[in-house]
């Protein structure tokens, strides 16, 4: 599955598949990064930097910006984690 969804993160920076991945990741992506669980948290860290920043690229500058600092507090949030191995994944 990851080498299928590869092809779309190396055409991120078009607007459609960037589109396409702010629609179909967005809605999950926040709720597993704050999953009680720390296998849901790495692998969402996973999605989170392969997609960063995931925004829509039809939005305004604002709505950009706060997805921006949206990603960045959960890059941050990974870090601080009480999971060792979550910490790790948060920094690679």
């Amino acid at each position: 599955v990851r080498s299928v969804l590869d092809q779309f993160y190396t055409k991120k920076k078009t607007p459609v598949v960037e589109s396409m991945l702010h629609r179909l990741y967005g809605p999950l992506l926040w709720r597993a990064l704050s999953s009680s669980n720390a296998r849901v948290r790495i692998q969402a860290s996973f999605v989170l930097v392969d997609t960063f920043p995931l925004r829509d690229p039809d939005a305004g500058r604002e709505a950009t910006e706060v997805c921006v600092k949206k990603s960045m507090a959960a890059l941050a949030s990974l870090l601080e984690d009480d999971i060792p191995s979550v910490r790790v994944a948060g920094a690679t």
